[in-house]
């Protein structure tokens, strides 16, 4: 009995570490729902860990046809060097990486291109705002990723320590 507890004590400590170790997008150019009105000539993506040489980034234009793509990749970012100028419209980013933990992670970030080469003063100032407050929101709701483990691997070892307590109490 005593063996088990100590092997699933042992089991849980390091599924704790890899459950630990995953991570995401940290940032991009363009952010999330901006909308650009000067000609885009790459989307810049930047992770928490290192991306590995086999990972994607693919841009979808508003008629969900991919846009052709150059794609670099250093350290912790993934760059998708645009052959061409966008039209008008919704585009989509969507990428998929193989962390440095060798976990896959994917996710999108979706902008919009203008036509509209001349934005007034005013839409600029509101569009900053609202990034601003995005900026601020994110930052606010975001935690490391290694505080949900954590506290997930601590309560776990006090469930099996408590078990392990009161079944060797009962003898």
């Amino acid at each position: 009995m005593n063996k088990a507890i100590i092997l699933t004590i042992i089991l849980s400590i390091f599924s704790f570490n890899q459950v630990s170790a995953h991570t995401g997008l940290e940032s991009s150019d363009p952010v999330q729902g901006d909308t650009v009105s000067d000609e885009l000539e790459e989307v810049i993506l930047n992770f928490e860990t290192k991306v590995e040489a086999n990972s994607t980034l693919t841009v979808l234009d508003p008629k969900e046809t991919e846009v052709p793509v150059e794609v670099e990749i250093s350290g912790q970012q993934m760059k998708g060097i645009l052959s061409q100028p966008l039209e008008a419209g919704d585009y989509q980013v969507l990428w998929k990486i193989i962390g440095a933990d060798g976990h896959p992670i994917e996710g999108e970030v979706t902008f919009s291109v203008s036509s509209d080469k001349t934005v007034t003063d005013q839409q600029e100032d509101n569009h900053s705002e609202e990034v601003d407050r995005n900026i601020e929101g994110i930052e606010h709701n975001t935690l490391p990723s290694y505080i949900i483990p954590s506290i997930v691997g601590i309560f776990s070892i006090t469930i099996l320590v408590s078990l392990w307590w009161f079944l060797r109490r009962k003898k």
